[in-house]
Protein backbone atom coordinates (compact mmCIF):
# COMPACT_ATOMS: atom_id res chain seq x y z
CA UNK A 1 0.00 0.00 0.00
CA UNK A 2 2.72 2.24 1.11
CA UNK A 3 4.43 1.48 -2.51
CA UNK A 4 1.15 2.12 -4.59
CA UNK A 5 1.04 5.44 -2.55
CA UNK A 6 4.46 6.22 -3.35
CA UNK A 7 4.14 5.41 -6.87
CA UNK A 8 1.32 7.52 -7.09
CA UNK A 9 2.88 10.72 -5.76
CA UNK A 10 6.02 10.39 -8.20
CA UNK A 11 3.50 10.30 -10.90
CA UNK A 12 1.69 13.02 -10.13
CA UNK A 13 5.22 15.27 -9.56
CA UNK A 14 6.18 13.69 -12.89
CA UNK A 15 2.92 15.46 -14.65
CA UNK A 16 3.18 18.51 -12.82
CA UNK A 17 6.91 19.04 -14.33
CA UNK A 18 5.72 19.58 -18.04
CA UNK A 19 3.00 22.29 -16.37
CA UNK A 20 5.02 23.48 -14.26
CA UNK A 21 7.79 24.41 -16.64
CA UNK A 22 4.93 25.85 -18.95
CA UNK A 23 4.14 27.85 -16.68
CA UNK A 24 7.67 29.37 -15.64
CA UNK A 25 8.31 29.73 -19.67
CA UNK A 26 5.31 31.67 -19.47
CA UNK A 27 6.41 33.97 -16.87
CA UNK A 28 9.46 34.46 -18.71
CA UNK A 29 8.31 35.22 -21.46
CA UNK A 30 6.11 38.06 -19.92
CA UNK A 31 8.73 39.58 -18.38
CA UNK A 32 11.04 40.12 -21.50
CA UNK A 33 7.83 41.10 -23.47
CA UNK A 34 7.49 43.76 -20.27
CA UNK A 35 11.26 44.58 -20.51
CA UNK A 36 10.82 44.95 -24.40
CA UNK A 37 8.19 47.41 -23.94
CA UNK A 38 10.15 49.77 -21.32
CA UNK A 39 12.97 49.93 -23.95
CA UNK A 40 13.20 52.65 -26.79
CA UNK A 41 12.63 52.07 -29.71
CA UNK A 42 14.01 55.04 -32.21
CA UNK A 43 17.46 55.58 -30.52
CA UNK A 44 19.53 52.55 -29.95
CA UNK A 45 21.70 52.63 -26.09
CA UNK A 46 25.38 53.28 -26.84
CA UNK A 47 28.13 52.93 -23.81
CA UNK A 48 30.63 54.89 -26.34
CA UNK A 49 28.25 58.01 -27.09
CA UNK A 50 30.28 61.21 -27.12
CA UNK A 51 29.66 64.53 -27.36
CA UNK A 52 26.99 66.44 -25.47
CA UNK A 53 23.99 65.28 -24.10
CA UNK A 54 20.59 65.99 -25.96
CA UNK A 55 19.93 68.97 -23.30
CA UNK A 56 23.02 70.35 -23.47
CA UNK A 57 22.80 70.21 -27.19
CA UNK A 58 19.85 71.77 -27.40
CA UNK A 59 20.68 74.71 -25.13
CA UNK A 60 23.97 75.46 -26.71
CA UNK A 61 21.56 76.11 -29.70
CA UNK A 62 19.32 78.38 -27.95
CA UNK A 63 22.90 80.20 -26.86
CA UNK A 64 23.98 80.72 -30.33
CA UNK A 65 20.47 82.02 -31.99
CA UNK A 66 20.17 84.68 -28.79
CA UNK A 67 23.26 86.01 -29.58
CA UNK A 68 22.60 86.13 -33.45
CA UNK A 69 19.26 87.85 -32.33
CA UNK A 70 21.57 89.87 -30.34
CA UNK A 71 23.65 91.08 -32.84
CA UNK A 72 21.23 92.04 -35.29
CA UNK A 73 18.82 93.97 -32.94
CA UNK A 74 22.09 96.21 -31.81
CA UNK A 75 23.43 96.38 -35.55
CA UNK A 76 19.86 96.98 -37.63
CA UNK A 77 20.00 100.57 -37.45
CA UNK A 78 23.82 101.29 -39.10
CA UNK A 79 24.50 97.43 -40.84
CA UNK A 80 24.05 97.71 -44.55
CA UNK A 81 21.29 95.49 -46.12
CA UNK A 82 23.72 92.83 -47.18
CA UNK A 83 24.93 92.19 -43.70
CA UNK A 84 21.12 91.84 -42.67
CA UNK A 85 20.42 89.43 -45.23
CA UNK A 86 23.51 87.20 -44.02
CA UNK A 87 22.80 87.31 -40.47
CA UNK A 88 19.00 86.99 -40.87
CA UNK A 89 20.24 84.16 -43.51
CA UNK A 90 22.23 82.69 -40.73
CA UNK A 91 19.27 83.38 -37.78
CA UNK A 92 16.63 81.40 -39.85
CA UNK A 93 18.90 78.31 -41.10
CA UNK A 94 20.09 77.92 -37.01
CA UNK A 95 16.47 77.53 -36.10
CA UNK A 96 15.06 75.40 -39.06
CA UNK A 97 17.96 72.83 -38.25
CA UNK A 98 17.36 73.29 -34.70
CA UNK A 99 13.46 72.69 -34.80
CA UNK A 100 14.38 69.76 -37.70
CA UNK A 101 16.40 67.62 -35.08
CA UNK A 102 13.77 68.31 -32.08
CA UNK A 103 10.54 67.08 -34.58
CA UNK A 104 12.60 64.43 -36.00
CA UNK A 105 14.35 62.72 -32.71
CA UNK A 106 14.55 64.54 -29.94
CA UNK A 107 10.66 65.15 -29.07
CA UNK A 108 9.46 61.61 -30.34
CA UNK A 109 12.00 60.27 -27.95
CA UNK A 110 10.83 62.02 -25.35
CA UNK A 111 6.82 61.42 -26.30
CA UNK A 112 7.91 57.38 -26.49
CA UNK A 113 9.57 57.19 -22.48
CA UNK A 114 7.48 59.85 -20.69
CA UNK A 115 3.73 59.91 -20.34
CA UNK A 116 3.58 64.07 -18.73
CA UNK A 117 5.30 65.71 -21.55
CA UNK A 118 2.03 65.40 -24.52
CA UNK A 119 0.93 68.83 -23.75
CA UNK A 120 4.29 70.63 -23.33
CA UNK A 121 6.12 68.88 -26.70
CA UNK A 122 2.15 69.50 -28.44
CA UNK A 123 2.57 73.42 -27.42
CA UNK A 124 6.01 73.34 -29.09
CA UNK A 125 5.04 71.81 -32.55
CA UNK A 126 2.49 74.53 -32.53
CA UNK A 127 5.01 77.26 -31.54
CA UNK A 128 7.35 75.85 -34.50
CA UNK A 129 4.28 76.30 -36.86
CA UNK A 130 4.69 80.22 -36.23
CA UNK A 131 8.66 80.23 -36.36
CA UNK A 132 8.53 78.70 -39.52
CA UNK A 133 6.02 81.39 -40.99
CA UNK A 134 7.65 84.18 -39.88
CA UNK A 135 11.23 82.38 -41.45
CA UNK A 136 9.12 82.36 -44.82
CA UNK A 137 8.19 85.71 -44.72
CA UNK A 138 12.05 86.55 -43.70
CA UNK A 139 13.63 84.67 -46.25
CA UNK A 140 10.82 85.96 -48.95
CA UNK A 141 11.63 89.57 -47.89
CA UNK A 142 14.14 91.84 -48.23
CA UNK A 143 16.34 94.27 -45.50
CA UNK A 144 14.49 97.17 -47.81
CA UNK A 145 11.05 96.24 -46.65
CA UNK A 146 9.68 98.34 -44.66
CA UNK A 147 8.29 95.76 -41.87
CA UNK A 148 11.76 93.33 -42.38
CA UNK A 149 13.09 94.48 -38.89
CA UNK A 150 9.41 93.93 -37.37
CA UNK A 151 9.44 90.37 -38.63
CA UNK A 152 12.83 89.72 -37.41
CA UNK A 153 11.99 91.38 -33.60
CA UNK A 154 8.70 89.41 -34.02
CA UNK A 155 10.53 85.93 -34.87
CA UNK A 156 13.27 86.79 -32.03
CA UNK A 157 10.14 87.06 -29.37
CA UNK A 158 8.60 84.27 -30.04
CA UNK A 159 11.69 82.42 -30.06
CA UNK A 160 12.52 83.57 -26.48
CA UNK A 161 9.30 82.57 -24.99
CA UNK A 162 9.95 78.75 -26.20
CA UNK A 163 12.99 78.73 -25.24
CA UNK A 164 12.13 80.11 -21.92
CA UNK A 165 8.96 77.39 -21.61
CA UNK A 166 11.36 74.77 -22.79
CA UNK A 167 14.31 75.12 -20.40
CA UNK A 168 12.36 75.55 -17.44
CA UNK A 169 8.85 73.35 -18.07
CA UNK A 170 10.19 70.42 -19.93
CA UNK A 171 13.92 70.07 -19.93
CA UNK A 172 13.88 69.75 -16.13
CA UNK A 173 11.50 66.90 -16.47
CA UNK A 174 13.26 65.17 -19.44
CA UNK A 175 16.62 65.23 -17.25
CA UNK A 176 14.87 63.67 -14.27
CA UNK A 177 13.47 60.64 -16.21
CA UNK A 178 16.79 59.57 -16.15
CA UNK A 179 16.87 58.58 -20.08
CA UNK A 180 19.48 57.85 -22.29
CA UNK A 181 20.27 61.68 -22.65
CA UNK A 182 24.26 61.03 -24.34
CA UNK A 183 22.60 58.45 -26.82
CA UNK A 184 20.23 61.20 -27.82
CA UNK A 185 22.29 63.82 -27.86
CA UNK A 186 24.75 61.61 -30.58
CA UNK A 187 22.10 60.76 -32.94
CA UNK A 188 20.91 64.96 -32.90
CA UNK A 189 24.41 66.07 -33.17
CA UNK A 190 25.06 63.40 -36.36
CA UNK A 191 21.89 64.62 -37.81
CA UNK A 192 22.84 68.24 -37.43
CA UNK A 193 26.01 67.53 -38.97
CA UNK A 194 24.30 65.84 -41.80
CA UNK A 195 21.83 69.07 -42.38
CA UNK A 196 24.48 71.56 -41.86
CA UNK A 197 26.96 69.68 -44.44
CA UNK A 198 23.85 68.91 -46.91
CA UNK A 199 24.54 65.71 -47.43
CA UNK A 200 21.03 65.30 -47.11
CA UNK A 201 20.27 68.26 -49.34
CA UNK A 202 16.22 68.09 -50.12
CA UNK A 203 15.09 66.17 -47.07
CA UNK A 204 11.25 65.72 -45.73
CA UNK A 205 11.09 69.12 -44.20
CA UNK A 206 12.33 71.33 -47.04
CA UNK A 207 9.79 69.07 -48.93
CA UNK A 208 7.08 70.06 -46.66
CA UNK A 209 8.34 73.67 -46.52
CA UNK A 210 8.26 74.02 -50.44
CA UNK A 211 4.60 72.54 -50.59
CA UNK A 212 3.45 74.89 -47.39
CA UNK A 213 4.81 77.83 -49.44
CA UNK A 214 3.07 76.52 -52.53
CA UNK A 215 -0.07 76.43 -50.45
CA UNK A 216 0.36 80.22 -48.73
CA UNK A 217 0.61 81.56 -52.72
CA UNK A 218 -2.05 79.49 -53.40
CA UNK A 219 -0.54 77.50 -56.08
CA UNK A 220 -3.47 75.29 -57.45
CA UNK A 221 -3.16 71.49 -56.48
CA UNK A 222 -1.50 69.98 -59.61
CA UNK A 223 1.05 71.86 -59.13
CA UNK A 224 1.44 71.08 -55.98
CA UNK A 225 1.91 67.33 -56.51
CA UNK A 226 3.94 68.58 -59.91
CA UNK A 227 6.25 70.15 -57.67
CA UNK A 228 6.64 67.47 -54.72
CA UNK A 229 7.09 64.50 -57.34
CA UNK A 230 9.78 66.64 -58.74
CA UNK A 231 11.63 67.21 -55.87
CA UNK A 232 11.05 63.70 -54.98
CA UNK A 233 13.16 62.08 -57.57
CA UNK A 234 15.88 65.11 -57.15
CA UNK A 235 16.18 63.71 -53.70
CA UNK A 236 16.61 60.10 -54.74
CA UNK A 237 18.78 61.47 -57.11
CA UNK A 238 21.05 63.38 -54.92
CA UNK A 239 20.82 60.13 -52.66
CA UNK A 240 22.36 57.44 -55.15
CA UNK A 241 25.00 60.05 -56.00
CA UNK A 242 25.96 60.61 -52.83
CA UNK A 243 26.41 56.48 -52.36
CA UNK A 244 27.99 56.56 -55.30
CA UNK A 245 31.00 59.14 -53.87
Amino acid sequence: MQRQTHSKASSTRKAMKPAMAAKANNKNMKAATKRAKSKPTSIKKSSSAKGPDAITLLKDDHKDVAALFREYDAGKDKMSAARKEKLTEKICEELKIHMQIEEEIFYPAIEEQMADVEEVVGEAKVEHKTFKRLIRDIDSGSPADEEFDSDVKVLSEHVEHHVKEEEEELFPKVRKSGMDLKTLGTAMAKRKKELKTGKVAKDRATLDAVINTCVYQRINLRQIEKLRSGLCRLVEWQKSRAKGA
